[in-house]
């Protein structure tokens, strides 16, 4: 593993650049849609940003000004930034429908942030070394990669409200997680493989293999897309089987992945770009430079952000 590679697995640090998505019936029904400035925007928010996400009127992003970590709220609208919350090693982000859930890396906690006032709600136990977490409509999960300790290596799971309910052993640092209607995918960057969990009661359906390095992760409503970081490739794998459809060349280090509604979108961190796929073929439909070091993706239902760790900036354009 090369010393870039090694950086973006012991850091999450990105700033977003935005791309125009073109809209359709499924976007609406997956996204809460309001009038987006088309042009181009890239909001300086400190030294570094982590990551980006959006909940169906701003963006959150996580970041670091002036050796201070906060956690910031910009209207999608017009990039306008609306409040700053200073919250220490504040990283990874996903969003419940009311709140905003932060993994703090070396606090091994998750904080949970009210979306529509910023009030900080509580921080709970998420495991040694909280990476990607995401919601499936009830609980919250949360990967755990202490690399020093492969047998505390886990999936963990969370009420909303906090409470602990489970963790799953995966001895091969768990890295991110997506959800497809019934069960949580988790990525395994050691063991090059995803696994499927029931969402229910966490019984582990299936282990699939995948490329060199899988981090990111995402569903287009049929099939399980993942990024292989060390591979500079992107897996598609069927989600009712896990069964592999095909391996498709992207950029150089590709980490966070998206789905619009449409295309699924990858930032490679090595190349300062952003690539677009065809989800039905493949086929790369386009490829945009971006900030520098891309590392999170969000779309807020009519553009991308991209979040570029080294120059502290949201991009979109």
């Amino acid at each position: 593993m090369n010393i870039v590679r090694a950086f973006l697995l012991v850091t999450i640090i990105a700033a977003p650049v935005l791309c125009q998505s073109e809209r359709n019936a499924k976007q609406v029904a997956l996204k809460r849609w309001h009038e987006a400035v088309t042009a181009n925007v890239s909001i300086q928010l400190g030294d570094v940003v982590n990551d980006v996400a959006f909940d169906g009127s701003h963006l959150w992003a996580t970041g670091r000004s002036s050796g201070n970590d906060f956690v910031a709220k910009v209207r999608a609208s017009d990039g306008e930034v609306l409040l700053t919350i200073p919250l220490d090693n504040a990283g990874r982000l996903s969003y419940d429908g009311l709140n905003v859930w932060v993994s703090r890396f070396f606090f091994g906690v998750v904080t949970k942030i009210r979306a529509s006032d910023g009030a900080v709600l509580g921080s709970f136990g998420a495991g040694k070394r909280p990476r990607g977490n995401g919601f499936d409509g009830q609980s919250i999960w949360i990967a755990n990669d202490p690399d020093f300790s492969p047998p505390e290596q886990s999936l963990r799971k969370l009420t909303i409200d906090g409470s602990f309910v489970q963790d799953i052993r995966f001895p091969d640092r768990p890295q991110s997680v997506a959800f497809d209607g019934a069960n949580l995918w988790v990525t395994r960057f050691a063991g090059d493989v995803v696994s499927k969990v029931r969402s229910s009661d966490g019984v582990v359906l299936g282990t699939f293999s995948v490329g060199d390095g899988p981090t990111g992760i995402a569903f287009d409503g049929e099939s399980i897309w993942v990024v292989n970081t060390d591979g500079d490739s992107v897996t598609k794998l069927r989600a009712s089987d896990g069964a592999q459809i095909s391996t498709f060349r992207v950029g150089d280090a590709p980490v966070p992945i998206l789905f619009d509604g449409q295309s699924i979108w990858i930032a490679n961190f090595n190349d300062d770009s952003l690539t677009k796929i065809s989800v039905g073929s493949g086929s790369v439909i386009g490829t945009f430079p971006t900030g520098d070091g891309p590392l999170g993706l969000a779309f807020d239902g009519a553009s991308v952000w991209v979040a570029c760790t080294r120059d502290g900036t949201l991009r979109k354009h």
